[in-house]
């Protein structure tokens, strides 16, 4: 791996380009740039993704891909890289013909050909299909038909008329017999009187149950009062006993600071302004419980983790940035 970081430094410092300028581009970590450059295999990744890092990087700075990559291989002990570009086939030069079409036209009209073909095919299955169900469909509707011209009618048997007695056909002209008379029945003296009497001892015993139940209501309704009365002057003596304190919670905040390029930092703490320099890869730590204003000189060459979690690169690559962190 030496080797092949070495190549990679020369050639991006050749062309005056920092580690996070290539981190920008190519997307990579600018840890894993610069452990490709010094060889530390402890800090790289597995093969399968340290290729591609080798790769991206090496296109960036538009070299030999090929090259480099058989430089890696031969420092790691892997296979030689396959060739980048498609074999031709060389060109007939007998009887003036022209030259044949490359290996991956004619691969590419065979399989063209094959998918046209398979097409036709599936679309004529298609077509057997549902001529083959309408065929069905339409002998069956006929099958229906005639089945239906076959049933017979049978008409349904009327049932037999009810039997009259001749006794009440003889007596049809017959005058109708005299309506029963009913004659009123009326009530003595002693009778409405007892009634009177009834109507005007249940008529009391209303207004009665009526008064009843309204003192009842505003005996609840008064105890209800001063229940409630009773409630707030023990909770007015609760309050005067025990007063209410608001608790105050502190946060502790774990701020740190990774320096993708040289950067230099100032910033205030507990009233006390700092200064701080870093290089690339360089790490600073903060914790506290207050905020913190930070001002970056580049504000594209830090990337920022709060309490675990990373918040990117503040500001653009080569300008200051100001930022606060509750």
């Amino acid at each position: 791996m030496k080797n092949t970081g070495l190549l990679l430094r020369e050639k991006r410092e050749s062309s005056n380009l920092s580690i996070s300028e290539v981190a920008l581009a190519t997307k990579i970590n600018p840890k894993i740039l610069a452990a490709i450059e010094n060889g530390d295999t402890e800090n790289l990744p597995a093969k399968t993704f340290l290729k591609g890092f080798i790769r991206s990087y090496a296109v960036f700075l538009k070299l030999d891909v090929d090259e480099v990559l058989r430089i890696y291989l031969e420092e790691s002990g892997g296979p030689p890289p396959a060739q980048t570009h498609e074999a031709y086939a060389k060109p007939s030069t007998e009887g003036g013909a022209s030259s044949p079409l490359p290996r991956r036209r004619v691969e590419h009209e065979n399989s063209s050909g094959m998918r046209t073909a398979a097409i036709v095919v599936i679309v004529i299955l298609i077509g057997l299909i549902i001529g083959v169900r309408e065929l069905i469909e339409k002998y069956q509707r006929e099958k229906i038909v005639e089945s239906a011209q076959n049933i017979k009618l049978i008409p349904l048997a009327q049932p037999p008329a009810p039997e009259v007695p001749q006794a009440a056909l003889d007596n049809t002209n017959a005058p109708a017999a005299p309506a029963p008379e009913i004659k009123p029945v009326e009530s003595t003296p002693a009778e409405q009187k007892t009634a009177e009497q009834k109507s005007a001892e249940e008529e009391k015993l209303a207004i009665e149950q009526k008064k009843a139940a309204e003192l009842k209501k505003i005996a609840d309704d008064k105890k209800i009062i001063e229940d409630k009365k009773s409630a707030e002057k023990v909770a007015a003596e609760q309050n005067k006993i025990e007063p209410k304190t608001a608790a105050v919670k502190t946060v502790r905040r774990e701020i740190i600071l990774e320096a993708l390029d040289k950067v230099d930092i100032k910033f205030e703490l507990k009233g006390e302004v700092k200064r701080v320099s870093l290089g690339p890869t360089e790490v600073h730590t903060i914790h506290t419980d207050q905020p913190v204003v930070f001002d970056f000189s580049d504000g594209g060459a830090v990337s920022i983790i709060l309490n675990g979690h990373d918040r990117g690169v503040p500001g653009d690559l080569g300008k200051p940035k100001q930022v606060t962190i509750p």
